[in-house]
């Protein structure tokens, strides 16, 4: 598999993983992908710059089936519209009250400005908009640990989408993510997990 990150790799990896779950999940299905221009200016009312790996993710897929398992191990998506609102609700009220870094970091789990939600819930994989659109995005998992100094997860998280994907995919090859008939879901192994994600925690 190819190493690194860039926009082009990921829309490589991520046909791969469809490729991968394809024999398994049936009729499980993700929704169809937006355009560029949506993903730009959906994360620019926020005063964000849309990576350009978030751009490819959402133009893959605008989220899963409504009231649908997702077809990915570990990896829930829902539409650009939806985690809008999530950020929005996240954010907006809380930041007008100025708050410290410490608070921050203690409410949104890591999740806090810029790091935008692909599922608008308190654990989920958040994605790093306070750089510039070329730049692969700091991806992590928010944890309610995160503002603990003793453990701290600033270390423990991708570099890319594209690292994020690639676990995926290794993961079914491996054993990590195994593909449980009878709930008609992804179960996970930690235990064949390398270090790095589970680390992370993604």
């Amino acid at each position: 598999m190819a190493k690194g990150s860039s926009p082009e790799l990921l829309v490589e990896l991520l046909a791969e993983l469809d490729r991968e779950v394809a024999p398994h999940v049936g009729s499980l299905r993700a929704q169809p992908g937006t355009s560029a221009d949506e993903v730009r200016r959906s994360i620019g009312q926020f005063g964000l710059e849309a990576p350009d790996e978030l751009v490819v993710l959402y133009g893959w897929h605008d989220g899963i089936t409504p009231k649908r398992k997702s077809p990915y191990p570990d990896f829930g998506i829902t539409s650009l519209r939806v985690s809008c609102i999530g950020y929005d609700t996240r954010h907006t009220g809380f930041l007008r009250d100025s708050p410290t870094a410490e608070d921050i970091d203690a409410i949104t789990w890591g999740g806090g400005p810029g790091w935008f939600p692909l599922y608008p819930a308190q654990y989920t994989i958040v994605v790093d908009c306070n750089g510039p659109a070329d730049v692969s995005p700091r991806v992590r998992f928010t944890d309610i640990e995160f503002e603990d100094k003793q453990f701290p997860r600033i270390s423990g998280q991708a570099v890319s989408l594209c690292t994020v994907i690639t676990w995926r995919i290794e993961g079914i090859r491996s054993g990590v993510y195994t593909w449980n008939t009878q709930n008609g879901e992804w179960d996970t192994d930690w235990n064949y997990m390398t270090p790095a994600q589970r680390a992370s925690s993604l």
